[in-house]
């Protein structure tokens, strides 16, 4: 009789315990194993991946104590692309400027600075991104939602990757 495989299904992770108490991780798939258009079995095919899990799960934590320390401290922490647009903006956003974090994502932060800075900021940031080199103590005046004047320091550090 011939056998045929049938199609994997979807792969899907699981951990297992080892004898030792060490937890392992496989990414498997699974398949049914006919002959004459009967089930005669499975095939299994599963990959170790436990140190790209340990890895993904270290940097879950390490996300997650950042974004907890980030959102606890009285400084607003704001994240931008290479274009100056939100990526990211901390709660203090709303205390600091009237803005819900979440409202800034996708603005542009020249969009909240005074059109007087707009160059100079611009000069700085740039020139930060290409030396690969932080900006400190960068003053500028950013309007509130309400329309007020904020006068800010802003300081950064270039994340290139």
């Amino acid at each position: 009789a011939k056998v045929r495989r049938t199609g994997l299904a979807e792969s899907y992770e699981l951990s297992l315990r080892a004898e030792n108490g060490a937890t392992i991780w496989c990414s498997s798939r699974i398949g049914l194993i006919k002959k004459a258009d009967q089930m005669s079995g499975f095939i299994v095919i599963s990959t170790d991946i436990t140190e790209r899990k340990q890895t993904e799960i270290a940097l879950q934590k390490n996300e997650e104590n950042f974004r907890n320390l980030v959102e606890s401290i009285n400084d607003w922490f704001w994240e931008i692309d290479e274009h100056n647009i939100f990526t990211y903006s901390s709660p203090r956003s709303l205390e600091l400027l009237g803005y819900e974090p979440d409202d800034l994502i996708g603005k542009s932060l020249l969009d909240l600075i005074q059109e007087n800075d707009i160059a100079n900021v611009e000069e700085i940031l740039a020139y930060s991104a290409e030396a690969k080199e932080p900006f400190v103590e960068m003053e500028s005046v950013v309007f509130h939602q309400q329309g007020h004047e904020v006068v800010m320091d802003m300081s950064g550090t270039p994340i290139l990757d």
